[in-house]
Parts: structure tokens; C-alpha cells; sequence
């Protein structure tokens, strides 16, 4: 007797990362609340949140994308070569001495080839219809991994948005990369891009650099006091020196509270009719009231 599964096409089975990802997918970061629900004691995990990541009351989202990263990392690694068989006869029947012939690495899963062709695509703007029948042939049907997509999308919004939480914004982040990929050696570009793919090096790296981008910026110009403007009330910058002997000192690189009080005055100063200008290089600074 034949069963209504017997010759159907199995889905391959996803790994936690991959359920996790179509999980997310398919219900997003948050859902709604039911109106007759009472409310529970203590943060309750939602269904969407598999329970090895969830932590003291809360998802752990940095957990899953370190998952996401050793899935990537196991699936691009290269297959294992078998070993020879024990016992091969060194020599031919004819008495002729040979060397055993080294066995043939195994060929790449398909499904593992695809996944990882299709991450490529996806990072570099959309996949190709051409990947989706890779995927659809190998036994991942199209509906699940647009899921899977999504789920993919959603932890990297949450990534960058937690990256641009460091330079207080998205504009002042693509700003810094820009001046860094021109500024930087490619070593320096390449220990960043390296700390920034780990979850404990991620912040200190961006902030180091974007303290470094924000000491760095007022060499392209000079403040200048136009004449008769009268300063506002508070402490203000006075000229261009005193601005970077703040932004030399220590504490700009590692007290949050330091570098916000260096900005704050310099948008006082600006405010009160100070105002950074290019000048040529090499010439000499004139600060005038």
C-alpha cells in the first residue's frame, strides 16, 4: 500500500539557524498582542524566538547572527577529503611499485552550494531566478526561502541599526566609511571590516573609528569669528586650536559624556557666528572678530 508521502520530493531538513531565520521570517521582531490576553508576569518569549535564544527575559538577536555566521562559515568550508583504504597492495600484479593514488575529494552538497551562491547574491542586491531553480532543484521550494530571506533581512536591520546606534545615526556612519576607505591603509580597512563581522569586537571597533573620523575633521578647515557677531551665553570655542585641544584629549576617545560636551560647544559656537571654512593648504591660520 502506498502512502500520499511515498514519492514526493522530502524538503532537505534546515539546521537551527536556518529555522530560526524562516521563524523570523514569517512573524517578524514583534506581533501583536491579543486584546482578551491578560498581561503575564515577567517578558514571555515569543513563539517566533526559539528558546536557546532567549535569555534572561529577553531574545538574544546577537546569539542568532553569531549562528548565522558559523552556518555560513561550515557551509563555505571545503568538504573533507575520505582517507585511503587501509591495505592497498603498494604493488601491481605485474610486480611493478606504485604510489596509491590519492582519493578524490567529494563534491560539494548542492543544496549547500546554492545556499551559499544564493547568500552571495543577496548581499550584493538580489537573487538570481537562475539561483532560486538551483535551490527549487536541490528541495528547498521558493515560498521557504523567501521566508528564509526575510528572516535574513530583519537580523541585518538590527545589525546596522545597532552599528548606527554607535555613530549617533545612519549619515554620520556612511560619512565615516567614506572618509575611512579613502584615509585608511587596506590593512587598517581590513582589521575593521574583521572586528565588525564579531558581535564582542563590533562596537569597540566602530567607535574607535568614528572617534578617529571625528578628531581627523577639523584640519579640513579653520573657525572664523565674523566681525560684530556677538557670542551667545555658554562656553564657547574661540578659535580652531582650542577645539582640537579638546579633541586630542583622551577622554574624547573613550567618555561619552566628554566628546557630547565637546560637540555641544562646538555647536555654540556655531551658533554664535563661528563657522568652519576650507582654506588652501599651507596657509597660514588668521582668526578674526
Amino acid at each position: 500500500m502506498t502512502t500520499p508521502a511515498e514519492g514526493a520530493a522530502e524538503t532537505p531538513a534546515l539546521s537551527p539557524a536556518e529555522q530560526a531565520s524562516v521563524e523570523v521570517g514569517q512573524r517578524g521582531f514583534t506581533e501583536p498582542v491579543g486584546v482578551n490576553e491578560l498581561p503575564a508576569e515577567g517578558p514571555q518569549r515569543p513563539e517566533y524566538v526559539p528558546e536557546k535564544f532567549w535569555k534572561d527575559g529577553k531574545a538574544d538577536y546577537e546569539a542568532l547572527a553569531r549562528s548565522y555566521a558559523e552556518l555560513e562559515a561550515k557551509q563555505s568550508a571545503p568538504a573533507e577529503t575520505p582517507k585511503a583504504p587501509e591495505g592497498s597492495p603498494p604493488v601491481s600484479p605485474e610486480g611493478k611499485i606504485e604510489k596509491p593514488k590519492e582519493p578524490e575529494a567529494a563534491a560539494p552538497a548542492p543544496l549547500a552550494t546554492a545556499m551559499d551562491k544564493a547568500r552571495t547574491e543577496w548581499s550584493e542586491g538580489a537573487v538570481s531566478d537562475e539561483t532560486v531553480a538551483e535551490l527549487e532543484a536541490a528541495g528547498i521550494p521558493k515560498e521557504v526561502f523567501n521566508v528564509y530571506l526575510k528572516g535574513l533581512e530583519a537580523i541585518t536591520n538590527q545589525t546596522m541599526g545597532e552599528i548606527h546606534s554607535f555613530t549617533d545615526g545612519q549619515d554620520n556612519y556612511n560619512a565615516m566609511s567614506r572618509w575611512a576607505a579613502e584615509k585608511l591603509s587596506q590593512e587598517e580597512l581590513d582589521a575593521y571590516n574583521t572586528a565588525l563581522d564579531n558581535p564582542q569586537l563590533r562596537e569597540n571597533a566602530v567607535r574607535g573609528l568614528y572617534a578617529r573620523y571625528s578628531t581627523a575633521r577639523p584640519s579640513e578647515g579653520t573657525l572664523i569669528t565674523p566681525a560684530g557677531t556677538p557670542s551667545q551665553a555658554g562656553d564657547v570655542y574661540t578659535d580652531r586650536a582650542q577645539l582640537i585641544a579638546d579633541q586630542k584629549d583622551p577622554r574624547y576617545s573613550t567618555d561619552a559624556t566628554y566628546r557630547q560636551g565637546v560637540m555641544d560647544k562646538l555647536q555654540r559656537s556655531q551658533r554664535g557666528g563661528f563657522q568652519v571654512v576650507q582654506r588652501p593648504m599651507f596657509e597660514r591660520e588668521v582668526f578674526t572678530r
